[in-house]
């Protein structure tokens, strides 16, 4: 129990330090002397590219070394070096133009970048242990609210003091969660896990080593490969990077609106809380109706957050800028809230492709800093004449639904060409070099016997899909998400084929498969 509170409390320091460093919870105008929209292009965008960079780099790492504790208490203590000294170094400088001299745009340059590097690894290193000690997605979700409710407190804090108490704030906040990070390591190998102990199968307390037990990695084999864990994890890297990226660009359009550009800031940190209250709710209702175990998922939470945000978009260039603003404070108390969601995204994802959890978390993240950078430079290539005017923001608009609208063409397209290779391998024969798990044995058995239905009862392209997924053993969600689609619209597709095959139930329409 004190170690995951330690967890939640560093978790929530790294969300601090993202949101007033790299997110333009400090004053930035004022301590580098610049101005929007100048200050997306040399300060926010390139931030957030190097926490991207590093969330990948860390991911990389872990794909193909692993991380000792050794390893990760010594990158969480030059983490927290860094983003301490900076922050402190940066507060001497308000006023001044850091970017005068081409030396002191160099100096300040690199110390942005160092600064959002350190920000991604610490990120990627407390949700890695967030996940070690929830052990499961239930109990990585209890340790997720309970990081939102810490953000959202400590965040409050921290905008109620003025800018050199902000910055104190945070520093101190960063050097208690190192120092914690070591404390939980303490007595332990050099291999051992930060999350602590876990039960032993005959009840004692065992040491938990980086992949070992089921919270290290995901079920299946580990990919030899970065190359290969991206590919596996294309589609929910999809639908990440485009909310994300729609998030961004209405902020982004929110601060080019107008010039008090700290009280989107200020509002969100309200919301913020309101936030984390709303998620404390929610898993003390869930607790107390044992719901606590349902599945996070990329996917699922794309499609609800597609209509959402196209309407967003849509409003942009028919309201005023202060409803603009309003609409920015949401997203941006919203983003840390799937930023915190994402650790559980990554567990799910470690589960549905056998890909190690840190290697999830470290591509997911990534691709979250990637599409602000990339948001942030289209934002900047908008708005660089001068104020948001209704033709860019409508601009931006139509940018948001198009990247919206090409990401779940991009999902359907993938999720077709994974039937279809699926399809190509139940009909190759046994005599194919595959893994002895149950879905191949699955295909192997009811593979032709699809094609046969198919072709003898005149089924659509869509209920042949939806046979071949039913025999695989997918419930009415699963095949929803396989295919893109609603669970009522499953249910339309499950009552055609029934009323086809003439069968009332799964069992008789595996019985008829096998007589096929």
């Amino acid at each position: 129990m004190r170690n995951r509170m330690c967890i939640a409390f560093g978790t929530a320091v790294s969300l601090l330090a993202i949101s007033l460093t790299n997110w333009g919870g400090l004053p930035w105008g004022a301590l580098l002397g610049l101005r929007l929209p100048g200050l997306l292009l040399v300060k926010t965008a390139p931030q957030a590219l190097s926490s991207g960079a590093a969330l990948l780099l860390c991911a990389w790492a872990e794909g193909r070394h692993g991380a000792s504790t050794r390893a990760r208490v010594g990158a969480q203590a030059m983490g927290s070096l860094v983003i301490v000294v900076t922050t402190l170094a940066l507060s001497r400088l308000p006023g001044s133009d850091a970017y005068a001299t081409s030396l002191g745009a160099a100096i300040a340059t690199a110390v942005l970048l160092a600064l959002g590097a350190a920000c991604g690894v610490a990120l990627w290193l407390w949700g890695l242990a967030l996940l070690e000690a929830g052990q499961d997605q239930a109990g990585a979700t209890r340790l997720v609210v309970g990081t939102l409710v810490a953000y959202a407190l400590l965040y409050a804090i921290a905008y109620a003091l003025a800018i050199d108490g902000r910055i104190l704030f945070l520093a101190a906040c960063v050097a208690v969660s190192g120092c914690l990070y070591a404390s939980m390591t303490h007595g332990m190998r050099v291999d051992g896990a930060v999350a602590g102990t876990r039960a032993t199968a005959d009840g004692t307390g065992g040491e938990a080593s980086v992949g070992d037990g089921p919270g290290a990695h995901g079920d299946g084999d580990q990919p030899a490969t970065l190359g290969d864990a991206l590919s596996r994890l294309s589609t929910e890297l999809i639908c990440v990077m485009a909310s994300v990226f729609a998030f961004s660009f209405v902020r982004t359009t929110a601060l080019a609106s107008i010039r008090d550009t700290d009280f989107i800031n200020r509002l969100g940190a309200v919301l913020g809380v309101a936030f984390a209250m709303v998620a404390l709710a929610w898993w003390l209702s869930g607790r107390r109706q044992r719901t606590t175990g349902r599945r996070l998922d990329a996917i699922g939470m794309y499609r609800v957050a597609f209509p959402v945000i196209v309407t967003i978009a849509a409003l942009l260039p028919l309201v005023s800028p202060s409803l603009i603003v309003i609409a920015a404070a949401v997203l941006h108390a919203a983003f840390f809230v799937i930023l915190a969601t994402l650790i559980v995204l990554s567990a799910t994802c470690a589960e549905d492709h056998g890909v190690s959890r840190g290697v999830a978390l470290g591509i997911l993240g990534a691709g979250t800093f990637l599409s602000v950078s990339l948001s942030t430079l289209i934002a900047y290539l908008i708005y660089r004449g001068g104020a948001a005017s209704q033709a860019n923001v409508l601009v931006c608009a139509l940018a948001i639904v198009y990247v919206l609208a090409m990401a779940y063409v991009a999902v359907q397209r993938r999720a077709r060409d994974a039937r279809a290779g699926a399809d190509c391998d139940a009909v190759r024969g046994p005599d194919r070099r595959r893994t002895a798990s149950g879905a191949a044995l699955l295909d192997d058995l009811y593979g032709a016997s699809c094609d046969a239905a198919i072709a003898r009862f005149a089924l659509t392209d869509r209920e042949g899909d939806v046979l071949r997924l039913l025999a695989r053993g997918y419930t009415q969600r699963g095949i929803a998400e396989s295919l893109c689609v609603t669970e009522n619209t499953v249910r339309t597709h499950l009552r055609n084929l029934y009323r086809k095959l003439e069968v009332h139930s799964r069992q008789e329409l595996l019985e008829l498969l096998e007589r096929l």
